[in-house]
């Protein structure tokens, strides 16, 4: 509308107007000639304009962050619902449900960003929304569909240092990791309902596909409140989605404990968002799959918890950001355990694992997170450990030891092609990376390419030598991990990582088990 009001304004200044006020001749010649004339001064005057709007365009860009921002108004202008770096804009019969109010550069504050967020190309509170069309009613109900399919494909190659060791053998083959359909809406204006559903991991029972069925409250602002089946929140790599993640899994030590007690679990949590600051804190017991299981001990009730993370972020963008966090929980139950798989998941056999924990009285987690992002290179790194009390008090019983055990990981990566992992910091989390240029056969463009190098390390051991005390033979691992990322485009990735896993059990009497696995997992990952 701004260009062709310019264009209007400047047609009457140079054209309309001096016609106006040019007297009426008889001499047809000298007419024609004052029409040409004119009909350059217009040629020049159009071309002027046009110079004005592309500076003008360069000083946008400048004013919305440079390069991450400028991808993501280019992403705005030619996406409809949304950018590939970002939350997806809202249609134009629907307003974001909590809008803030736009300044006169219109612009709404979005603290968490690091900076004031351009309202045309990016809206924060659109987080949950994926980039296909939403289906809204006049009154303001809205709701929109999304999802994911990963298909993985590996090979495993096992040699252990005892021939005579019974060792885990794992399976070669293909799987559907996930096959996940979810549907988002609002309730004008402070409620949000979400169900998400995985086809791949139905088991026997149809709520085993349940991956988050919640209904969300934020009347609070800036608190959310959280009630139903959700993430339990715990550690970076956990917390992220599985598609945005640099690697095919997580980490061994951010699966082994930030997955113990169930994720997702149902529960109850309130959020905050704001100044850069991320808080989580919830009261949270068992999946939806298996309330009051027998493997909640002899009592039959349901395990419960406090959990809880903070993350702070000095710097917030886009494409440059530092991330530093702390999450724990404490959990009531009467038997838990911890297991990890090689950090690919083709075969559910487990590489370490403690099995079933007896007389457990409680255990706790605390955990240490950090990230790093500047342009193409990323670095990150956790650091846990849990403890276990252990119920002493019975009668006729001998006293079992408490147990500890610890694990971290480093990681970094870095774009071949120039992009940054998109930091969201209004999460605290990781968001889809968008290509500078997508794969595309006709154009010769070839997508985003990011190479990444992992180590982790578990120990799932401790009190080996006490057995008949309470002692606990889980298992040591540590693994590195070179992976491959390819984005076509921002919702189709094909992923190809190798690992090489080196690992040290203990049998019961007592005789050492090594076993070295190398494995190659490749994926290809369809979002929308």
């Amino acid at each position: 509308m701004t260009d062709r009001l310019i264009r209007c304004v400047v047609f009457i200044l140079v054209c309309v107007v001096p016609l106006a006020s040019t007297p009426a001749r008889a001499d047809e010649a000298d007419l024609l000639l004052r029409l040409e004339e004119q009909q350059k001064i217009i040629y020049s005057q159009s071309q002027r304009i046009d110079r004005l709007e592309q500076t003008l365009d360069k000083v946008i860009e400048t004013q919305q962050g440079g390069d991450s921002s400028a991808s993501s108004t280019s992403s705005a202008k030619t996406t409809p619902q949304g950018t590939a770096s970002g939350p997806p804009k809202p249609t134009p019969t629907q307003s974001p449900p909590t809008a803030k109010t736009a300044d006169a550069a219109g612009s709404v504050d979005d603290p968490f960003a690091g900076k004031r967020a351009p309202k045309k190309g990016y809206d924060p509170e659109q987080s949950f929304f994926g980039p296909l069309p939403r289906f809204t009613s006049p009154s303001g109900y809205s709701f929109g569909f999304s999802g994911v399919i990963q298909y993985d494909v590996a090979g495993y190659l096992q040699n252990g240092e005892d021939d005579s060791a019974t060792v885990p053998d794992f399976r070669d083959g293909s799987r559907i990791r996930r096959g996940i359909m979810s549907i988002v809406g609002v309730f004008p204006k402070d409620w949000i309902w979400a169900l998400v559903y995985n086809f791949a991991d139905t088991n026997d029972s149809v709520i085993d596909g349940v991956a988050f069925a919640s209904v969300i409250y934020r009347g609070f602002d800036p608190w959310w409140v959280i009630l139903g089946q959700q993430n339990n929140g715990i550690g970076l790599d956990s917390s992220n989605f599985s598609s945005h993640r640099v690697f095919m899994e997580e980490a061994m030590p951010a699966g082994a404990f930030g997955f113990a007690p169930g994720s997702p679990v149902m529960g109850i949590s309130t959020l905050y968002r704001q100044n850069n600051k991320y808080i989580r804190l919830g009261f949270m017991g068992d999946p939806a799959k298996n309330p009051n299981s027998v493997s909640d001990g002899a009592t039959g009730d349901e395990a419960y918890g406090i959990h809880g993370r903070f993350a702070w972020a000095p710097i917030a963008e886009r494409t440059r950001a530092l991330h530093v966090g702390a999450s724990g929980y404490w959990r009531k139950p009467d038997a838990t355990g911890f297991s990890s798989d090689p950090e690919i998941t083709l075969d559910s056999t487990r590489l370490i694992d403690t099995g079933e924990i007896s007389r457990v009285d409680n255990y706790y987690f605390a955990g240490l997170e950090g990230a790093f992002v500047r342009g193409p290179f990323s670095a990150q790194g956790e650091y846990g450990l849990v403890n276990i009390l252990r119920k002493n008090n019975q009668s006729g019983q001998a006293a079992f030891q408490d147990l500890g055990f610890n694990g971290y990981y480093l990681q970094t990566s870095y774009f071949l092609t120039g992009e940054s992992r998109n930091y969201y910091p209004r999460f605290a989390a990781f968001w889809r990376v968008k290509p500078k240029k997508d794969f595309s056969l006709s154009d010769g463009t070839w997508g985003a390419w990011e190479l990444g190098l992992r180590y982790s390390f578990l120990d799932l051991d401790d009190g080996e030598s006490n057995l008949a005390g309470g002692g606990i033979r889980g298992g040591v691992a540590e693994n590195y991990t070179l992976g491959l990322n390819w984005y076509l485009n921002p919702f189709v990735r094909a992923q190809i990582n190798y690992v090489h896993s080196n690992v040290e059990n203990l049998t019961d009497d007592g005789l050492a088990e090594g076993d070295i696995v190398h494995i190659v997992g490749t994926r290809l990952q369809i979002e929308w």
